[in-house]
């Protein structure tokens, strides 16, 4: 028997979600011409998205993300619910692959790549955590998740410059999942923004820095 109440039920069921289709011309590209692609960009107003599994009732705040008509996607990929705003920056990646195994050998060659493009631009404190995270003591400044076909591989991160923290807590519960490292931690104690270490870097500039440095590196990711 359900344990969700009948009005939260009926909240749930006015949900309008949409797909996350951003990237789908990266993924036509790929399909077609069987070489890496690579998108960098900047979100143009606050959306949640929903990972392929998330259940709203579990980790989205259903009544607020109602009253305020927040926009709802939903990615391909795994995860938990993210909320993305144009304090972020959006790193998507399509590679040419076959089969699908090896996750995990891709998730440590990508973020090792992101690592490597940041540090060349100064952000030199930036290490990965759990599975997928990007963190600078400890505390997360980026998220990924991995779609996978038999044809291709698709990437996306996101990372926190300068993020409206106040959005995530309004709009989404603790996650019913999270790496070991989090510890429990609140959202507002487990985020902090890249601006905040590094507060010479704005997401507009280093948006289009990462497009230079990122660029010429993605050919060599493994495929």
């Amino acid at each position: 028997m359900s344990k969700i109440p009948q009005d939260a039920s009926m909240a749930i069921e006015d949900l309008k979600i949409n797909s996350y289709d951003e990237d789908n011309d990266l993924i036509a590209a790929v399909v077609r011409d069987k070489t890496p692609q690579l998108k960098i960009g900047v979100p143009s107003c606050p959306t949640v998205v929903l990972g392929k599994g998330s259940k709203p009732e579990t980790e989205l705040h259903v009544d607020v993300c109602l009253d305020e008509d927040i926009p709802l996607r939903r990615r391909p990929g795994g995860g938990c619910a993210v909320v993305i705003d144009p304090g972020n920056i959006i790193i998507s990646v399509v590679l040419p692959t076959q089969g699908i195994k090896d996750n995990t050998k891709y998730f440590h060659a990508l973020s090792d790549w992101l690592i490597q493009g940041l540090h060349r631009l100064g952000i030199d404190r930036v290490r990965g955590a759990g599975i997928s995270d990007l963190t600078i003591e400890d505390r997360k400044i980026a998220g990924a998740s991995i779609y996978r076909t038999a044809e291709y591989l698709y990437y996306s991160t996101t990372l926190l410059v300068e993020p409206r923290i106040e959005l995530i807590e309004r709009y989404l519960k603790h996650p019913p999942r999270e790496p070991q490292y989090r510890q429990g931690r609140k959202h507002r104690d487990f985020i902090i923004s890249l601006k905040q270490v590094y507060p010479s870097h704005d997401t507009t500039t280093l948006a289009e820095a990462l497009r230079r440095t990122l660029s010429a590196g993605v050919t060599q990711l493994p495929v």
